[in-house]
């Protein structure tokens, strides 16, 4: 379910911010299931988001990111998304994620830019203390989650 606070603004917001993802959405499979078409090569950078770690949610397969100093999460900046496209990405991530702007490092770029990142809202959702990597959820954890995605999606 998407956040209500979005939707009457969702135009505004998403125009010219890239989305930073460092979970289940570095994936290839995923992104295209949520988003409903694949992402040209060129949408996708290889990005930092210093001081914060990445670990799993307490229960669940997938991550969150909880500020660490010194620490930092490689993810991907996904570019070009469209209106709808956040449309679909607000509802997959649901209540427990609310959207926030975080600056993110590109790979040779001197200064951080600006991007949308999902975090988990402040009641909810535990860390575990457990680092969650993706080649790991992917040989362990993809298959079952595709799975429940999919029957998720067409019931929406």
């Amino acid at each position: 379910m998407s956040d209500p606070s979005l939707n009457s603004t969702r135009a505004g917001r998403v125009s010219g911010l890239g989305l930073f993802v460092y979970g289940t959405l570095m994936d290839a499979d995923v992104r295209r299931l949520v988003i409903g078409r694949p992402l040209e090569t060129e949408q996708t950078q290889p990005a930092t988001l210093k001081n914060m770690r990445r670990v799993y949610i307490a229960g669940r397969v997938y991550p969150m990111v909880v500020p660490r100093r010194g620490d930092s999460v490689e993810g991907l900046l996904l570019s070009g998304l469209s209106a709808e496209d956040y449309e679909r990405l607000d509802d997959f991530e649901g209540g427990d994620y609310r959207r926030e702007r975080q600056p993110v490092w590109l790979a040779d770029a001197p200064e951080p830019l600006n991007a949308w990142l999902y975090r988990t809202r402040g009641v909810g959702p535990q860390p575990s203390p457990r680092p969650w990597a993706l080649e790991s959820w992917q040989a362990r954890e993809k298959t079952q989650f595709l799975r429940e995605a999919r029957v998720w999606l067409v019931g929406r």
